[in-house]
């Protein structure tokens, strides 16, 4: 998992947890329903914004190079 920095304002770390070890899954077996299945959660996420949430720039920029590799 990628190490993200927590910022005064990010997003909600149980979500974004949650985004990453799908995403993480997928990549790492040969399951094409399960990448679609990723990349449709990674799509679709609306990812709340709290006090002490996960850098939202941090978080973005990964979601989106995971996006290309998953064939997004």
């Amino acid at each position: 998992m990628p190490e993200f920095e927590v910022s005064p304002r990010g997003y909600d770390v149980d979500a974004v947890q949650d985004l990453v070890g799908r995403a993480e899954s997928a990549l790492a077996g040969r399951d094409r329903e399960q990448r679609a299945q990723a990349l449709a959660a990674i799509r679709e996420a609306r990812i709340g914004v709290v006090p002490r949430g996960y850098d939202r720039a941090q978080v973005d920029q990964y979601l989106a190079q995971v996006t290309r590799e998953l064939g997004g």
